[in-house]
Order: structure tokens, then C-alpha cells, then sequence
């Protein structure tokens, strides 16, 4: 995950939301986030692109990415 943020940290947001901190219950429910290893791609208005579940396969996760921000207007 930390590789994905470093190359698209000027591009996107990225979240971290540790489910054993309470503060982040209430974005944890909004997303459907109840254990750990859980990724979730947002577009701005926070409308669920595509979700992993257990290990994050990075190339794939930049595939998608580079694909929403290619689509996006300039």
C-alpha cells in the first residue's frame, strides 16, 4: 500500500482507517470496513469504485487507479 501512495500521492487521497481505533467507526461503516485487510476505491463524491478483500495485488490496485484518473476531465 505505502509503494501505491508514494506514486500517486499528488493524485488521490489515501485513507487509513485501523479498525482497532474508534474514531474510525463511522467511515468503517460507511464503506463496509469490519476487519483488517480491507481496501476500498472511492471516487470523489466517495461512491465505491472496487473493493479487495485480503491480500492488495498492487499491480492490479495501480491498474485501476491509473484508469479512473485517466478518465477523469482535465
Amino acid at each position: 500500500m505505502h509503494g501505491l501512495e508514494a506514486t500517486f500521492k499528488d493524485q488521490i487521497d489515501f485513507v487509513h482507517l485501523n479498525v482497532d481505533f474508534q474514531e474510525t467507526l463511522a467511515a468503517r461503516e460507511r464503506f463496509g470496513i469490519v476487519q483488517r485487510s480491507q481496501y476500498v476505491l472511492t471516487d470523489a463524491a466517495g461512491e465505491v469504485l472496487q473493493r479487495w478483500l485480503g491480500f492488495l495485488d498492487e499491480e492490479t490496485v495501480t491498474t485501476y487507479i491509473r484508469d479512473y484518473l485517466a478518465a477523469q476531465p482535465a
